[in-house]
């Protein structure tokens, strides 16, 4: 009975440290790319540039026009079925171009998405490639070109309805170019420069915002409230609310006030936010001219 026991820990013993060694071998060749994404590290390959989404083939699909996602995209921690296309180096960034599947039914191809990394931590991300057919159109191609800044070509279609309650089409076409910063975020040139907005309320009380972009990672914004002193907010972040709007928070003790928004409607900028509103009460999208 003695021996028995002894052997039956002996097995027991060499069933953990099998365990304990496949575990390590796990954890030494996966890296975690995103909640999405995780593929071990010698199936990624290097990339070379230029690089451009034209050589994508999503021509199967099935009768709806829908594409038909294989068993070559592998379910991730969130559900998502993701495909990693390859990666390129940026100094001591490294981005990864990756395909997911979305969740929703408007789109009919995949989304590629790019992840920037530093040491196996992620930065920052940017969706370069869509194709959207609901109510509308979108289609978003890129190149990745070889000093390595992005272009993402975006074309848009859809109906809007007039103040006269009548259909128009509103077509759109827009080019961005964006750069890696040395920190490892995209940053679109697009937004660069200075603005200036003034307006007066019905006290005849001037309100005004002077903004500086240098990047979406770098503002200042100067803003003057009801002629009260001016008040200067430094090294500020936008957040992109959509491809054509940026959002800016200035001052989070202002709460719902603490906000502007920079909007590009083809060649023309308008400011809004709750703050605007206040100024002219019914209308909380003002124009906003761009002085260089």
């Amino acid at each position: 009975m003695k021996i028995f026991i002894c052997l039956f820990a002996l097995i027991l013993i060499s069933c953990n440290q099998k365990v304990d060694i496949n575990n390590n071998e796990i954890q030494r060749k996966e890296i975690i790319l995103d909640d999405t994404i995780s593929k071990t590290l010698e199936e990624i390959k290097l990339i070379d540039l230029p690089y451009n989404s034209n050589t994508l083939n999503y021509s199967k699909k099935d009768k709806n026009g829908y594409f038909i996602y294989d068993n070559s995209f592998k379910k991730q921690n969130y559900s998502k079925l993701s495909r990693i296309i390859g990666k390129y180096k940026n100094n001591d960034i490294e981005v990864y171009i990756v395909e997911l599947k979305p969740n929703g039914d408007e789109h009919i191809e995949p989304i590629i998405s790019l992840f920037s990394y530093s040491e196996n931590k992620k930065i920052d991300s940017l969706i370069v490639y869509e194709t959207i057919d609901w109510e509308g159109s979108l289609k978003k191609r890129f190149v990745i070109n070889k000093d390595k800044s992005i272009k993402i070509n975006e074309e848009s279609e859809g109906n809007d309805e007039t103040e006269n309650g009548m259909d128009t089409l509103i077509v759109s076409n827009n080019v961005n170019i964006y750069n890696l910063s040395k920190s490892g975020f995209f940053t679109s040139n697009k937004w660069n420069g200075k603005y200036y907005f003034e307006s007066k309320n019905k006290d005849n009380l001037k309100t005004s915002f002077e903004v500086s972009i240098l990047d979406l990672n770098n503002i200042t914004i100067k803003y003057i409230g009801d002629d009260e002193p001016v008040e200067v907010y430094k090294n500020l972040v936008a957040k992109n609310i959509s491809s054509n709007k940026i959002k800016i928070i200035f001052n989070k003790k202002y709460e719902e006030n603490g906000y502007i928004n920079i909007e590009k409607a083809d060649n023309e900028y308008y400011i809004s936010g709750d703050l605007i509103y206040l100024i002219n009460p019914g209308n909380d999208n003002l124009p906003l001219k761009k002085i260089n």
